[in-house]
């Protein structure tokens, strides 16, 4: 009988392209290999969802340079490494578009981690599509257990978030919202905003190509709303206000060493109507921008461990591994958008 096509991994801009032909498959025709989540401060914010492939299964189609080809005449082509906390694992993403592929060096001759996300040619009748793949068979690995352990930020670290919290005020500018804080991993980039509460606010799960692969949940709060640290400046396209909120008011007065688009990359793709912007350094996913609205990556903030199972819509049969370390909340405002995976221009896949 022959051999099962193959399976293909890319980041979304395609610049690196992996053939994965697995050995073994479960009963629906799809890899067979085991999935599962890790809670760390990393996984977390990055909603990776892990395969792990027998050695030989795994195959460079395109790109992919590693520390066993780092000696390329491409070294352009080369993925961001990102390493953290005892600096032991190897973490590589795509830095034209920022997709997360392989979580250990390219080897053929080892079995490899890598993201099931970036998994390209599913049939559309496996439950891996076109729904995001929140519907993988998942257990979660208790990563946040290992040392060191990590330091979210604060928000006495983000300049002018103090006005943020002093403008909630009811009797001055009605009811209040929640202020919260986030950063990437790395924490090149923090923000603070001021949003209603995350477990009932609408959280959009996209399923286009590009949220679906980067596991990105977005809120939409008003721009104006959020503080970023670096400074994020007025773009030229914004109509000007006639009323200045505090936090703008004090960064007019300001000077910066630096701005976020020193510590970020942005990327558009399709009809390039919309500016997805990442860490350079982590690669961590932190807004998206276009003509009329901001989406604010949720999994950003401090604590969303504690919403993790919820945004993964995950059963008691297949829940976590690790001992009961916090309480557990839902995102009942969880909207998973299947419409945009069929909204023209399709990724296609180029091999």
């Amino acid at each position: 009988m022959a051999a099962p096509p193959p399976f293909y991994l890319s980041c979304h801009c395609q610049a690196h392209v992996l053939a994965y032909n697995p050995r073994n498959f479960d009963a629906s025709g799809l890899p067979a290999a085991k999935r599962e989540m890790c809670d760390c401060s990393h996984c977390t914010r990055r909603r990776i969802i892990w395969g792990f492939s027998e050695p030989g299964e795994l195959t460079v189609v395109r790109g992919v340079i590693s520390e066993s080809t780092k000696d390329s005449d491409l070294p352009e082509m080369a993925l961001n490494e990102y390493r953290f906390g005892s600096k032991t694992v190897h973490h590589y993403f795509c830095g034209v578009c920022g997709t997360y592929l392989l979580g250990t060096p390219f080897d053929p001759t080892k079995g490899m981690a890598f993201s099931f996300r970036t998994l390209r040619n599913l049939p559309s009748s496996s439950p891996f599509f076109p729904a995001p793949p929140a519907t993988f068979p998942s257990i979660i690995h208790p990563g946040s257990l290992r040392s060191p352990q990590y330091t979210p930020i604060s928000l006495s670290e983000i300049p002018l978030a103090d006005k943020l919290v002093e403008f909630q005020d009811p009797e001055k500018n009605g009811p209040p919202n929640h202020v919260l804080v986030g950063s990437c991993h790395c924490q090149n980039v923090k923000f603070a905003v001021s949003t209603e509460d995350i477990s009932t606010t609408r959280v959009s799960d996209c399923s286009c190509s590009y949220c679906r692969g980067n596991g990105v949940l977005w809120i939409y709060p008003n721009i104006r709303n959020i503080v970023f640290s670096p400074h994020l400046p007025t773009l030229e396209t914004e109509p000007p206000s006639t009323i200045k909120l505090p936090w703008e008011t004090a960064a007019s007065k300001m000077t910066f060493e630096q701005t976020l688009s020193d510590v970020t990359t942005s990327y558009r793709f399709g009809r390039r109507k919309y500016e997805h912007v990442f860490c350079k350094t982590c690669g961590c996913n932190i807004y998206e921008r276009g003509p009329e609205l901001c989406g604010l990556n949720v999994v950003l903030l401090n604590d969303f461990d504690e919403y993790l199972e919820s945004s993964l819509q995950m059963t008691e049969k297949n829940n976590s591994e690790e001992p009961e370390k916090k309480p557990k909340k839902n995102l009942f405002g969880l909207a998973i958008d299947s419409i945009k995976c069929d909204k023209p221009p399709r990724f296609i896949l180029q091999l």
